[in-house]
């Protein structure tokens, strides 16, 4: 006998929070079957020694800032989480952890038949000992952002895996087998000039490993471009496709190109520096007349390549035969 802490069927748009569920015998904490569509889950703790929430058959079910801790010694067949068909569900700001000693199949494990676009924000998996903590099988467009899975909360999928798995900035040891799926994370440039001053309308374009294009974009008034999702390697049954390393080309007014190759494994800004101090100049001039008593006139005239508004200060420093004359400005 498996018992429930709480058991919907057919049961939709209704909100259950700061819910406090610990189950010590063979139970679940929720069962959610039927066709028990939108809803929501909020602050709710489970501590359980079999299986924390079960959705089977119903969509657009919410999970936000929770708790689950599956915590049994004796059983193997357990689930911190098992789905199957439950389309759209969402997960955000989820703790689920396994702690040493524990005992369960796996920490997240859906079920055929295949999920659709399960979503999990800002999410944390801990799950200590050998077995598969987190699996994308039989799920389709899994979408991961900003979360942790620390240990061995392995990401993998076997059989059904399913395609297009999306995960961005977010940390995780993985065993692909037959899972399709891009890593991704947070990329975009800090343009400045050498005294840290921001530079407004750089343009910055990024390109892959084989050219490929990814953006242009350019910097605002603060000196940044816009942030961007930049993948890291696709993976699937015919192996890994790495698009590093990239090459970040980065272009101001008439100043020469910096051109930067970049091996993007992690959620990061470049910065990139262009020289605005001219190159101090000497010129040595010789009078066509040498013995002229008239007076020596001279005349220069200063190229700037910057073509912002950003001040400009012009130092002129005379020598005769190396002995200084004046200076000015």
């Amino acid at each position: 006998f498996i018992g429930k802490a709480f058991y919907l069927n057919n049961v939709s748009n209704s909100n259950f929070t700061d819910v406090v569920v610990n189950l010590s015998l063979d139970s679940r904490g929720f069962d959610i079957y039927g066709g028990s569509n939108n809803n929501t889950f909020d602050r709710v703790i489970i501590e359980s020694n079999f299986t924390a929430f079960v959705i089977v058959d119903s969509t657009e079910n919410k999970i936000y800032n929770s708790v689950i801790l599956v915590s049994s010694t004796t059983l193997t067949i357990g689930d911190g989480i098992k789905i199957s068909n439950a389309n759209n569900t969402v997960f955000k700001n989820l703790t689920a952890s396994k702690p040493t000693g524990a005992s369960l199949s796996q920490l997240f494990r859906p079920v055929a038949p295949m999920t659709n676009n399960l979503t999990i924000h800002n999410s944390f998996f801990d799950m200590v000992g050998s077995n598969s903590g987190f699996s994308i099988t039989s799920m389709n467009g899994t979408y991961i952002l900003n979360s942790n899975f620390t240990r061995f909360s392995v990401l993998f999928g076997s059989g059904t895996a399913g395609t297009s798995h999306y995960i961005l900035n977010s940390t995780f040891t993985v065993r692909p087998n037959s899972a399709n799926f891009t890593v991704a994370w947070f990329f975009n440039v800090n343009v400045t000039d050498s005294n840290g001053v921001a530079i407004n309308g750089a343009n910055s374009t990024l390109y892959n490993n084989s050219q490929g294009f990814k953006f242009s974009d350019l910097t605002g008034a603060d000196g940044f471009t816009p942030l961007e999702n930049v993948s890291e390697y696709t993976t699937g049954t015919g192996g890994v496709t790495t698009y590093g390393n990239y090459t970040l080309n980065t272009t101001y007014s008439t100043y020469p190109v910096s051109s930067i190759s970049i091996n993007i494994t992690s959620s990061m800004r470049q910065n990139v520096v262009f020289d605005f101090d001219p190159t101090l100049v000497n010129i040595t001039l010789f009078p066509i007349s040498p013995f002229t008593t008239d007076n020596l006139n001279c005349t220069f005239k200063i190229l700037d390549n910057d073509t912002s508004t950003r001040p400009i200060n012009i130092n002129v420093t005379w020598y005769r035969d190396g002995t200084f004359i004046t200076s000015y400005y």
